[in-house]
């Protein structure tokens, strides 16, 4: 082989070498700003003074000691529940409302007949006092009169009755009625604990 042909290969062979070896500088450099464009997330804060706090949610069933199913005295329907489940629940407090117009208007005319009787029984009353009227007449209008008080007296419990209440203080463990529903002696409302 002559010189110029060797110069001409070593010289083609140390273009290539110095191709590769600046090819093999360039991928390094490029990995190396690759690597150090991968940055962890983290975020840095102040130190703050305070409670720690954490939330556990976890469900179940709760018992309790005593539990009251309540059931209301009288049906109708329920025109308002104002307890749902987890709710407290204070002695007396009003739990449920049953339509009370038909007790209001039953209410309203044993009133007007008991008030009625109670005149008439205080007029044969005197009467009688007087030896006006016979034994019989004032019987008749004493028995008609307690009647009408017990009618009248039944009349206001009912009314009374339309306010579902609670009987002792405690939570709402079940809730067995909506608004709108059927209530009846024997239907139960909620469970009280």
């Amino acid at each position: 082989m002559s010189k110029k042909g060797l110069i001409g290969k070593t010289a083609v062979l140390a273009i290539i070498a110095a191709f590769s070896v600046m090819l093999i500088l360039l991928t390094t450099q490029n990995e190396t700003q690759v690597k150090e464009k991968q940055v962890l997330p983290v975020r840095t804060v102040y130190a703050e003074k305070g409670d720690l706090e954490k939330l556990l949610h976890i469900s179940g069933f709760v018992e309790s000691e005593t539990m009251i199913t309540i059931l209301p005295r009288i049906g109708g329907i329920l025109t308002n529940v104002y307890v749902d489940m987890g709710d407290p629940v204070e002695l007396d407090q009003v739990l449920a409302s049953i339509d009370s117009e038909p007790y209001k208007l039953s209410f309203n005319q044993t009133q007007a007949a008991f008030f009625a009787a109670e005149s008439t029984f205080k007029r044969v009353s005197s009467l009688y006092a007087n030896k006006s009227v016979s034994q019989q007449n004032y019987d008749e209008t004493k028995a008609s009169y307690n009647t009408l008080k017990s009618a009248y007296e039944l009349a206001k419990l009912n009314l009374s009755y339309t306010e579902v209440r609670a009987p002792i203080k405690g939570v709402v463990l079940e809730k067995h009625v909506s608004q709108g529903s059927m209530a009846a002696p024997n239907v139960p409302i909620v469970t009280i604990g």
